[in-house]
């Protein structure tokens, strides 16, 4: 029986719907991959590094796999289509096993999740990785008869990836629960699949295979789904709730059960809140009007929904009451479960509840408040950082009075703060301390600090307290004022002082999250100390060995490419030019996320869009690309050109951090974005080029596809590791992108002594 032959390439036209469609199915099954893995993860960004890391390493082992197998071996019709129907459903599939984890690694009841389970369900986005690494080699392998097919199969790819990125930020983040949007995902690529193959079984198969995935998608039978697989999560994690309902908002996965009487709350699977619980909340209600004699105004920031503000209330004194919640899907919910009895406080003339972020909020202009309290949890990820650094801090100075009064808790230690609190507490005491002459710090499982200008009232004194208590009622307090006694022991604040003082101030700052980092210990102690060593020692590791590496292999990218055979120097500067473009290019994007996260508080929901603006950017330089490498003349100076640009994009974030942090949210959202379109195109141009400069010694175009391709994921898969589990975290933001500035034009130096010595020479224009 003679071996298959290679098909006839299908029309172009069909062939940029299948690559569309194949680009529409990448873009949502990554972003419902990676809104489950951050809920996995707690919600933390430095699974953008994991996720990205398992999923490079899927494509790039995907295809060179391949790309060396379709030398040998013929891509047939079959094959393809038979990749293309069983690829539809792995997102389903992969969702369902991260979503039911707990159930089947039967994890301990209140265990907090660890670091191997974390890189587990990393693993499980490798799959899919897997696929869409081996498929790009393999439909190259159609386009055989075309000199543009490669560069064509990029652009096309990267405009389904773009649109696909918009839909879901716009519309499948907000109405479709994750099971729908994975069956999109799928209907996509059948969608584009059933254009390109003439076989009659796939012909009709995709079709219809497309036409059930939606109308299963948009039917309530997708979110019945998503409500059991939540339950059966839920309740594997032993909570002792019984589930009530799951919510996808635009910043977190939401979870309520109910025990008893009470309702609990949880956000990307870490527990939040409970209530009603009217004890807990008069005595804490007790310890922040404690704090001012003159409560008049008070803003309550990211919480008090669920019984402070009502225990506020309670107090004559209070004039005025804002509580800026950001999440109103969240605040809908919360309010929706208060029973019947409970809701009077909600229709008092004195409250306003506004569903903004907390940080516009208080740049608005607005009367100064008396005592503003942060009810946001530990800062365990950039979202939640936000509201703990030295800017925001400004920024709510500037809204207080001259007496006015800010407080926030974070986690503490009940005697000694220890190794892995130490650092966390201290972090946040330095940063306050940098804004506000004067700061207290009362101790207990959660540290309370107190912050206010010089002329602020606050306190530590435990009959001060009592009579600022006092005094905000007309009558009696509702609750006993001896209960401040509980947090006003002078040898225990006195205690908590010296270590403080004990511990090297480092500042947390919106471009270098610390307190973000150090909270990771602590988090990693309750998780069982799987990776306590490494951390302590990434914590020990001075600034400058990170800065000293990077320096010796910028210096290598520089001299490998003329450090090989003249032959060989072409296509050894081609690979290197992808492989940095890539390693550049999922900084540029990781940098985006945090900064997006960091200075916006949205990536849960915008995560897509900004994957959107940079495959769109992706694909104008894999057009422009193209365009320059139909003259063999131009396509070592196009490389070198698009490097060239692409350091300078890491030059303008470097810049342009710092500017954001200043300037209204809108103005900085558009030019952060622009930024990453930039960053795009100018890396877009590397993939074109380089399977242009290889198809001089590497024919095949599968092999050419497999090899870009896996060079191009492998150096994303370095960055995502380095970038996104080390550098970002003890280096900051604009280290990295200057870092990245370094790398690229290293290599675009190394670039222009191969681009000299072929011009010198062309007959060593081979490689």
């Amino acid at each position: 029986m003679p071996p298959p032959t290679a098909p006839q390439s299908p029309p172009a036209v069909h062939l940029a719907i299948l690559f569309a469609g194949w680009g529409c199915y990448a873009m949502i099954s990554q972003a419902v991959l990676l809104r489950q893995f951050l809920v996995v993860f707690g919600g933390n960004e430095l699974a953008l590094g994991l996720f990205f890391g398992a999923w490079f390493l899927g494509i790039a082992d995907g295809a060179e796999m391949v790309g060396r197998w379709t030398r040998r071996i013929p891509a047939t019709q079959t094959v393809a289509g038979a990749t293309l129907a069983l690829g539809g459903f792995l997102p389903l599939a992969l969702l369902i096993a991260m979503k039911t984890m707990p159930v089947w690694l039967r994890l301990p009841a209140g265990e907090v999740v660890g670091w191997l389970t974390v890189a587990l369900a990393g693993l499980l986005c490798f799959p899919l990785g897997c696929w869409v690494g081996l498929s790009f080699p393999l439909f190259a392998s159609l386009t055989d008869e075309d000199v543009h097919g490669i560069g064509r199969m990029f652009v096309w790819e990267a405009v389904g990836s773009a649109g696909a990125g918009l839909l879901f930020a716009l519309v499948l983040a907000l109405w479709v629960p994750p099971v729908g949007a994975a069956l999109l995902a799928a209907a996509f690529l059948w969608l584009g699949a059933g254009f390109a193959f003439p076989n009659r079984f796939f012909k009709y198969l995709f079709p219809v295979g497309a036409v059930l995935a939606v109308v299963l998608a948009i039917s309530p039978l997708a979110d019945r789904g998503e409500q059991r697989l939540e339950q059966k999560r839920f309740a594997a994690l032993s909570t002792g709730a019984d589930f009530e309902a799951s919510l996808q908002t635009p910043y977190q996965n939401v979870i309520f059960a109910r025990t008893g009487g009470q309702a609990q709350l949880y956000g990307n699977g870490t527990y939040l809140d409970s209530y009603p619980d009217p004890y807990q909340f008069r005595q804490t209600a007790a310890l922040l009007l404690g704090q001012t004699p003159r409560p008049r105004r008070i803003a309550l920031l990211d919480g008090g929904l669920t019984g402070l503000a009502e225990a506020l209330l309670k107090s004559d004194r209070v004039e005025e009451l804002d509580i800026a919640y950001l999440d109103d899907i969240l605040a809908n919910g919360i309010l929706d479960r208060i029973p019947a009895a409970d809701r009077d406080w909600l229709s008092d003339s004195r409250l306003r509840v506004i569903h903004e972020d907390a940080r516009a909020f208080l740049r608005r202009p607005g009367p100064p408040y008396d005592l503003m309290v942060v009810l946001s949890p530990d800062p365990s990820t950039a979202l939640l950082n936000r509201l703990y650094t030295r800017e925001f801090f400004r920024e709510a100075a500037g809204r207080l009075g001259a007496d006015g009064v800010l407080m926030l808790a974070v986690t503490g230690a009940e005697n000694v703060l220890g190794d892995e609190v130490g650092p966390y507490v201290g972090s946040i005491d330095a940063t306050l301390r940098a804004v506000f002459p004067l700061v207290v710090a009362l101790p207990g499982d959660q540290v309370w600090f107190v912050a206010g200008a010089a002329t602020a009232p606050l306190t530590d004194d435990p009959v001060a307290m009592k009579a600022n208590y006092r005094g905000a009622f007309a009558g009696e307090p509702p609750m006993d004022p001896a209960v401040l006694d509980l947090y006003a022991l002078p040898e225990r604040i006195a205690g908590l002082r010296q270590a403080l003082a004990a511990i090297p101030p480092v500042i947390n700052q919106d471009l270098r999250p610390v307190s973000y980092l150090t909270f990771l210990r602590l988090w990693d102690r309750f998780a069982g100390g799987q990776l306590a060593g490494a951390l302590a020692l990434s914590a020990r590791l001075p600034r400058w060995f990170w800065l000293a590496a990077i320096l010796v292999a910028a210096g290598l990218s520089a001299w490998l490419p003329n450090a090989v055979k003249p032959a060989k120097r072409a296509g050894g500067y081609a690979l290197l030019s992808v492989a940095s473009s890539g390693f550049c290019a999922i900084i540029a994007v990781i940098i985006a996320s945090l900064a997006y996260q960091s200075l916006f508080g949205q990536i849960y929901r915008m995560a897509a869009l900004l994957f959107a603006v940079y495959m769109l950017g992706l694909a104008l330089g894999g057009w422009v690309g193209n365009r320059i490498g139909e003259a063999p003349v131009r396509r070592l100076p196009g490389m070198l050109a698009g490097d060239f640009l692409l350091a300078l994009c890491g030059l303008a974030f470097y810049g342009f951090l710092p500017w954001a942090v200043l300037h209204p949210i809108r103005l900085a959202q558009a030019g952060l974005l622009s930024l990453v379109f930039l960053s795009g195109a100018t890396s877009g141009m590397a993939f074109p080029l380089a399977a242009r400069v290889l198809e001089e010694t590497h024919p095949a175009a599968g092999y050419r596809a497999g090899r870009v391709e896996a060079t191009d994921h492998l150096a994303a898969l370095a960055g995502s590791f380095l970038a996104g589990m080390i550098l970002l975290p003890r280096l900051g933001l604009q280290t990295v992108a200057a870092i990245w500035l370094l790398c690229k034009l290293a290599v675009a130096l190394g670039g222009w002594r191969v681009w000299r010595k072929t011009v010198a020479d062309p007959g060593r224009r081979t490689g």
